[in-house]
């Protein structure tokens, strides 16, 4: 609603009352006509036309069309005449006065505010009032559920005198004056301004509509993003629940601004690369800090956590997938410095919460969903037909003068040259089915609640065989308030499992290899295997891999309020990840030509993680003068504790049947394990003060201490400090009626990093792979580097947000600019010391710094039809400032001053010469050799990064009746490396090499093949244009109407069809312009090796409540 009604009447108790009464209403109609007989007033016209109107329709419409709020005894409404009105641009005085008069009821304009009361009766109750004396005032605070709001701010208008309300709720505001206002406000909900009465009751608050009050969840507290002065974005659960993803960060693509996701692979339960503004270090990552329910959680994949990586087919297992997307709440994307310092170096690659749903107040609800689909491959490589091949064979063999024989062309001697299978299609073009089904409860009251769900997720997979991912999950969430309303505990866990059968690797690649009439089967139906392949195409997916992971998050939460604004809260949590892996090699699956030893083989290996947290904080909030005062302080201690029980490669089994238990082997060639703890403690504290809601100043500290770092280098100090002005608040800006909402903020801080291995500052050592005699042996591995430290990365910002036409148009920018210095890297040295190089602080310095811009708008939103419109887009510039002695450092063949961290350093390509590939010789030495020019080490030039130039999304929702239609989109600039082949050789060729200028060739010692793999594949002729928009999701959907279902008890019901990754627009030839390429870990450059792809899905499903 747009006006505020009060309830219980004023009833005048004495003549003093009534008189003072008189009084003040005569002082306020002067100061009215004073104040409101101005152009400005005059100009508020009114145009309205309705038959049969109510005083509550008629105040509604006064406030879209002029902005005035008006204040109204809810009784008197109740009792108001219906009217009929013919209003064309009429003053609103005048409308005023015409709606009025009927009504026996009066006026007075104060600020942006019509009180309406009852005319005063008679001479007697108004001497009665000017005897009264002022009142105590008294009243409880509930939020929409009923629960009691501690900490609702109850103020005097037009005073600096306010209270807070406790912890039940209530609050009392003494010598109020009579037909005082009262202003309350709570984060989150409508600020309402109810005329003062002795006994005010139940107050229930509103949530706000507008987004700009919708609740924040910062670092240890929430906000809202009309008063942060931080960087935050946050989605709703309703923003992604169209997309069919197993983990949530995957629904996030390309819809918030600065935060950057790139799906690794397209196999079920992949790992993405997530950043968030940029790089910001040369070797420590980009991994934020993810934080479910108040739990730390890592986001990095365990896998890679042990001595000995176990990565999978599909590059490593995302551990998010453990948080199934249906239970989200809500999820805040923290990324400036005001924002992400008060978690220290936890917070040096921003922040990502993910908040639970939970259970409200109110009658026991019961929801449900399930959906069921399939998915495909969208677009296959397109490579040689048999026929093509052959051709580009005969031709080789006639470059090479050589003889094709059976050995060295089967394919042209022995193979069936009518015989034409796309190995692509045929191993990979299955329909993938997909099935999840969701359910939860939720029921309580205003003191204690609780919130279950449970689901499951079951995908198969496009091979030709029986891959299979399932996951099962539980949640659980419940809270309890005591009567008081002083104490309330919070619980919260999740449980998940699932099991991801896969091949062993990616095999993508491989299938572009086998030329199309490769046999599959011998005459007599076994497999064929020829000398110069590893293996048959079908023999490739009886390798597999068996990955089963269990999670388990639980985190308690008590508070405890001393008064109405000093409360004290205990965090504690518990995330747990256990992670067993096998990879399998039957025999059946080995090239009998090339097999050493006899029986097939496996790798197994488990990882285990455990993370404790406590963190104890105290809330404080006053108020001081006509400000408001936010304080936290606290403290945070963690614990991790990792374990690699074994890695064990194993082989010579007697069966095949035996491969998933390696004690059955008849040899065990490796054999592991590795541990390592992580302690972090800090101390931190924040305080925030908001001035008139206009002028708003906030301060972070962090105090933390890393086991990571030796002694006296342990300890480091972030912080930041951030401010807010809010200029439409201010005087001058009432007269400007379109632009509703503008805030100008900044912030400059620090956050530190400590994203390195464990125990880099001692000397550590590694098992050997063979053993000393009967026992067994180990060798140094890491050298001792007392002086580790912290890197350190300091943050600015400056940005504009405005609102149009009453928040209907939301337009947002942001400009940053991060630089870290004390970069943690690995510097190497002299071989004599029996190490290559050791992790320490790099003298270096580097820069990201962009721009973000956002809008929304909602063009219609009338009746039943509503369209709401979103946009966004980012870019940003990575850059290395500086870096003493680089030319002689590990990092100077791929590093350059003033040039990005993920550059592509490679040589220049000049084109070809008889067919064979040639590049410039840079130095001018007259040879070619690798290394960075600018470096003085050989020809190599900057030939690009693989940096996004810009990147974005843009959403689409339109709402007619019960049906509803949902287009989301993002888009990606960028550069790639294109998947490259040679002519002539013995395996299938991509079709464009028969542009590429190579003189084909069967032989590897030849000099065009020779120009291939020293000069063309390390070339920029590889970088290409990998750009893309990608219709990311569409979803139709159904609500059936209430009259259909109520019979049946169900309260609501909506079906859907969906579509994921339908169509992706692109100039890039390869499987897919997102995971186009291949990061091995420690190699400086991508490699441009094809990778699984993002599957096409489309599903159908219902959604239901009873």
């Amino acid at each position: 609603m747009n006006y505020y009604a009060f309830n219980n009447p004023i009833v005048p108790k004495t003549l003093l009352q009534q008189i003072t009464r008189v009084m003040r209403i005569t002082a306020l109609l002067m100061l009215a006509v004073l104040t409101q007989v101005s152009a400005a007033t005059f100009a508020q016209k009114i145009t309205m036309r309705n038959k049969n109107a109510s005083l509550r329709d008629i105040f509604e419409q006064i406030k879209v069309q002029t902005g005035y709020n008006v204040v109204v005894n809810s009784a008197e409404l109740k009792n108001a005449k219906i009217l009929n009105v013919n209003f064309n641009k009429l003053e609103l005085e005048k409308v005023m006065d015409e709606i009025l008069q009927p009504q026996n009821l009066e006026y007075v304009f104060n600020d942006k505010t019509i009180i309406v009361r009852a005319k005063e009766k008679s001479i007697l109750d108004q001497l009665g009032n000017l005897l009264s004396a002022d009142m105590s005032v008294q009243g409880r605070i509930l939020d929409e559920t009923g629960n009691p709001v501690t900490g609702a701010t109850i103020t005097l208008k037009g005073t600096k005198r306010a209270v807070i309300s406790q912890g039940n709720g209530t609050f009392r505001l003494d010598n109020v004056e009579q037909g005082g206002i009262l202003v309350i406000s709570f984060t989150g909900y409508t600020t309402m301004e109810l005329m003062a009465e002795a006994d005010m009751g139940n107050i229930t608050l509103k949530i706000s509509e507008s987004k700009l009050d919708q609740v924040q969840v910062i670092g240890y507290g929430t906000t809202t993003r009309r008063f942060n002065t931080g960087s935050v974005s946050t989605i709703k659960s309703e923003e992604i629940k169209n997309q069919t993803v197993i983990s949530p960060i995957q629904a996030l693509q390309g819809m918030v601004p600065g935060l950057f996701i790139q799906q690794g692979n397209g196999m079920p339960g992949a790992a993405s690369q997530v950043s968030i503004r940029g790089k910001n270090s040369l070797t420590s990552g980009t991994v934020p800090l993810y934080i479910i329910d108040g739990v730390p959680f890592d986001g990095n994949p365990i896998e890679r956590s042990g001595s000995m990586s176990s990565d999978q087919a599909n590059g490593s297992s995302d551990p998010l997938n453990a948080i199934n997307p249906s239970d989200i709440e809500s999820i805040d994307v923290l990324k400036d410095a005001d924002a992400t310092s008060i978690y220290g170096a936890r917070g040096a690659n921003g922040v990502i919460i993910i908040t639970t749903k939970y259970a409200k107040s109110g009658a026991t609800t019961l929801n449900g969903s399930v959906f069921t689909g399939a998915s495909k491959i969208n677009n296959f490589v397109p490579v040689f037909s048999t026929a093509q091949f052959l051709a580009v064979r005969r031709e080789a063999f006639a470059n090479d003068n050589i003889t094709p024989t059976t050995l060295n062309a089967p394919d042209l001697l022995l193979w069936d040259k009518n015989s034409d299978t796309d190995y692509q299609r045929y191993l990979m073009g299955k329909l993938a089915p997909q099935t999840e089904a969701n359910i939860s409860f939720s029921g309580g009251n205003s003191s204690t609640g609780l919130y279950i769900s449970g689901s499951y997720r079951e995908e198969g997979s496009v091979y030709r065989s029986d891959f299979k991912y399932q996951r099962g999950s539980l949640h659980a969430k419940s809270f309890h308030t005591s009567d008081n309303g002083k104490f309330r505990a919070e619980f919260s866990v999740i449980y998940s499992g699932d099991l991801n059968k896969m091949p062993a690797s990616d095999i993508a690649n491989l299938t572009t290899n086998y030329p199309n009439n490769y046999p599959l089967n011998n005459p007599d139906g076994t497999l064929y295997f020829h000398p110069q392949f590893n293996t048959n195409p079908l023999a490739l997916l009886r390798n597999y891999g068996k990955n089963t992971a269990k999670t388990f998050v639980v985190n308690a939460a008590l508070n405890y309020s001393f008064l109405s604004n000093l409360k004290m809260k205990i965090n504690v949590g518990q995330n747990s990840l256990s992670q067993d892996v096998m990879f399998i090699y039957p025999s059946t699956a080995m090239n009998p030509t090339q097999m050493t030893v006899n029986g097939g083989g496996g790798n197994y290996t488990n990882n285990n993680s455990t993370t404790y947290i406590a963190e104890p904080q105290l809330d404080f909030n006053t108020q001081i003068a006509n400000g408001k005062l936010n304080a936290t302080l606290g403290g945070t201690y963690q614990f991790r504790d990792y374990k690699q029980p074994y890695y064990v490669a194993a082989g010579m089994f007697s069966s095949d049947a035996l491969l998933e238990n390696y004690t059955s082997a008849g040899r065990i060639y490796y054999q592991t394990s590795s541990s390592s703890q992580y302690r972090f403690a800090s101390a931190f504290g924040r305080a925030v003060y908001n001035w008139d809601s206009k002028y708003i100043l906030s301060g972070t500290f962090r105090r933390d201490g890393s086991s990571r770092f030796g002694p006296g280098k342990q300890y480091g100090t972030f912080g930041s400090i951030g401010a807010a002005w809010l200029f439409t608040s201010e005087t001058f800006m009432k007269e400007v009626s379109w632009l509703s909402f503008g805030k100008v903020r900044g912030s400059y801080g620090t956050v530190g990093n400590d994203q390195i291995g464990d125990y880099g500052y001692l000397q550590t050592y590694d098992a050997m792979y063979t053993p000393y005699g009967d026992n067994p042996s180990i060798q140094p591995s890491g050298i001792e580097n007392k002086e580790l430290s912290w890197e350190t990365t300091r943050k600015l910002e400056i940005a504009f947000e405005l609102g149009f036409f009453n928040d209907k148009l939301m337009f947002n920018t942001a400009w940053f600019r991060n630089r870290s210095s004390d970069l943690l890297s690995y510097f190497p040295i002299g071989g004599q010391t029996g190490f290559t190089g050791y992790t320490a602080n790099m003298d270096a310095l580097v820069q990201n710094m962009g721009w973000e811009f956002e809008l929304k708008a909602s063009p219609i939103s009338k009746g039943p039809f509503n369209w709401n419109l979103s946009f966004n887009i980012s870019a940003s510039n990575n850059k290395l400032l500086s870096y003493p002695g680089l030319a002689g450092s590990y990092n100077a063949s791929r590093l350059m001053i003033g040039q990005s961290l993920n550059s592509l350093t490679l040589y220049q390509f000049t084109g070809f010469k008889d067919g064979i590939a040639q590049v410039a010789d840079i130095d001018g030495d007259g040879q070619i050799s690798p290394g960075l020019k600018a470096n003085g080490m050989g020809d190599y030039i900057i030939a690009g990064n693989t940096d996004p130039k810009f990147y974005g999304g843009f959403s689409n929702n339109l709402k007619l009746g019960n049906f509803q239609l949902d287009v989301f989109l993002n888009f990606v600039n960028k550069d790639g490396l294109a998947p490259t082949s040679f002519p002539g050789l013995l395996k299938n060729q991509l079709t464009g090499v028969m542009n590429s200028g190579f003189k084909p060739s069967t032989n590897v010692g030849s000099a065009s093949y020779s120009s291939y793999e020293n000069y063309y594949v390390n070339s920029d002729a590889k970088v290409v244009d990998a750009s893309f928009i990608r219709l990311r999701n569409v979803t139709l959907s159904y609500n059936l109407p209430e009259k259909w279902i109520s019979k049946v008890k169900i309260k609501s019901c909506r079906i859907f069809a969906s579509g994921q990754n339908l169509l992706t627009i692109t100039n890039y030839k390869g499987f897919d312009p997102e995971t186009l390429q291949y990061n091995p870990v420690g190699y400086p450059i991508p490699l441009p090796a094809p990778v699984f792809p993002p599957l096409r899905t489309i599903t159908g499903g219902l959604q239901f409540s009873l």
